[in-house]
């Protein structure tokens, strides 16, 4: 799968290591290192679910690229690239930093992949349109080891289900409890995947 274009020429680029260059620029050490936890454990959800290990390589490592942006940058990027977001995002300003980064793969980097590019955008709130790469992603940014509120315990339980879909509704449900009311796209998906 070619995941990425250039106007140049894509043999002398790789955009994983493109990604990876832009992250010691863009995030900070502890951001870094939640990152590369993700990738890693996405890049074990690859293995066992037969997907496309560079384009979860890719996911896993941009994923949460723009998430150390300023408020006010986000705002900004979100009005001058025209991108649609959810209230909450607004309201909570870091969630933005999907929609963004999602953005900017396509504009600045070329990313073609819509895989790719709705893994990214979606892995905080989810979406109904996620495919399993999505799923996948929404599974590792949730259950990666450094995370204080899934605990080792319920990381476990959820990774040693047998589907990502199974894995997703645990993740909702444990969400739904401890945040209250589903948003309207994480409640889409938890519907759809209900009635797979």
């Amino acid at each position: 799968m070619n995941i990425f274009t250039n106007t140049t020429s894509t043999a002398d680029i790789d955009p994983i290591e493109v990604v990876r260059r832009e992250l010691s620029r863009r995030v900070t050490p502890a951001r870094k290192a939640h990152i590369e936890r993700v990738t890693t454990l996405l890049e074990g959800l690859t293995e066992r679910f037969d997907l496309d290990v560079a384009a979860a390589r890719l996911a896993g490592l941009a994923h949460d690229l723009d998430r150390d942006i300023p408020s006010w940058t986000a705002f900004a990027l979100v009005s001058d690239w025209r991108l649609p977001v959810q209230p909450i995002e607004r309201r909570h300003p870091k969630m933005l930093h999907g929609a963004i980064t999602a953005a900017r793969l396509r504009r600045r980097y070329g990313v073609t992949s819509d895989s790719v590019i709705s893994a990214v955008r979606h892995h905080t709130l989810g979406d109904p349109s996620l495919d399993d790469l999505g799923l996948a992603l929404f599974v590792a940014d949730f259950c990666e080891p450094g995370r204080r509120h899934s605990g080792t315990g319920n990381a476990r339980e959820i990774l040693a289900l047998p589907s990502l879909e199974q894995m997703v509704c645990r993740i909702i449900e444990f969400n739904e409890r401890r945040f209250g009311p589903l948003e309207e796209p994480t409640a889409q998906l938890y519907a759809r995947l209900q009635g797979d």
